[in-house]
């Protein structure tokens, strides 16, 4: 017959073969169950780790937004709203209050009983098997001893054998006791244990969470206002910025039409001036053009009456007339007969 969930793991507490089999099957389980539970163990330290560095980090937090706005009545704090802030950081405080509970229920009932359980009770089991194991040993001894006897044997031999083997069997009976208790803790804690412990730990999480939203809820009309008030000071800041960037892009357009406006007076006084230039210039050119066409005239025909003694030909107020006046009283006439002597092959020219 189906034994229920409840009913115990042994047909009978007698030794015998069956009952060896069930020990044996029931150890193999507690192995198993010490290394899965070993597994798990380790998992659940590092879930509470990262509870203890969330409930750290939610503190920080706190304190650093507190030191960020400083007391409530300073004047930085009052521009930053530190009022505001602080009411809403109680939120994170309450968080934090809560993850510390919660933190406290996982460190309690589930890492410390899976600590328990492999340390401790699942242990116990292998240190009951050897016990079990050595006990049988020593009734198996005392037994062959005792059947060895004969009926020969003395009366006080026979006595002590007996005695041996009845502690030997007292002691065996103990151990086997012993053994199948703590097989069936195992047993019962392997089906309760687990399910009880990941159930607390997730009641916990509903209080954890159940407070978190609590404190949340409380705060969300106060939080939507401060929102609601940012955003009508966001959109004035912005109006602010627009104005201060019209403004500036209005005093930059008025340096530049003042900038224009100078350049372009002074083009007209230098186009003025290029074109008096060039009016100026234009005369001395001519001037220029007709003092070169005389000296070579005056210098070929000085050549000619030189070589056929005809100086008196050309006189020199002919050459002035030509050049003006300015032009002899500054002697150009005799830079015009220096550049004749330097062009005749025979002599120097004799001036008129």
């Amino acid at each position: 017959a189906a034994r229920g969930p409840m009913a115990s793991p042994f047909e009978s507490v007698e030794d015998s073969p069956f009952l060896r089999a069930q020990l044996r099957s029931l150890d193999e389980g507690v192995d198993e169950l010490r290394e899965r539970t070993a597994r798990l163990s380790k998992g659940c330290s590092a879930y509470r780790d990262g509870l203890e560095d969330a409930y750290a980090n939610e503190v920080n937090f706190a304190e650093s937004v507190r030191a960020f706005h400083g007391p409530l009545d300073d004047p930085f704090g009052d521009q930053v709203g530190a009022s505001e802030i602080d009411r809403l950081l109680g939120a994170f405080r309450d968080i934090a209050d809560a993850r510390g509970a919660l933190l406290s229920a996982v460190e309690t009932d589930l890492c410390a009983r899976l600590e328990t359980m492999v340390s401790v009770d699942l242990r116990d089991a292998t240190e009951a098997k050897r016990r079990f194991e050595r006990c049988s040993a020593e009734h198996e001894r005392a037994r062959a001893n005792f059947l060895k006897l004969t009926k020969d044997a003395k009366p006080e031999t026979l006595r002590l054998a007996e005695v041996e083997m009845t502690n030997a069997r007292r002691e065996h009976d103990a151990a086997r006791f012993g053994l199948m208790s703590r097989l069936h803790e195992a047993d019962s804690r392997k089906r309760v244990a687990f399910k009880r412990q990941i159930a607390v730990a997730v009641d916990a999480h509903r209080v954890f969470f159940e407070r978190s939203l609590k404190t949340l809820a409380e705060l969300e009309p106060f939080a939507r206002q401060v929102i609601a008030r940012c955003d009508a000071e966001a959109e004035a800041c912005a109006d602010d910025a627009r104005r201060l960037v019209d403004a500036m892009a209005a005093h930059t357009a008025a340096r530049e039409s003042e900038t224009k406006t100078a350049r372009g007076d002074d083009g007209d006084d230098g186009d003025t001036r290029r074109r008096q230039g060039e009016k100026n210039a234009a005369p001395q050119t001519s001037l220029a053009s007709d003092r070169s066409r005389a000296i070579q005239t005056a210098m070929h025909r000085r050549l000619r009456g030189g070589s056929l003694g005809g100086d008196e030909d050309f006189p020199s107020h002919a050459l002035g007339g030509v050049l003006g006046s300015d032009a002899v009283e500054r002697d150009d006439a005799p830079s015009a007969s220096g550049a004749s002597a330097s062009v005749e092959a025979g002599g120097p020219l004799t001036p008129p």
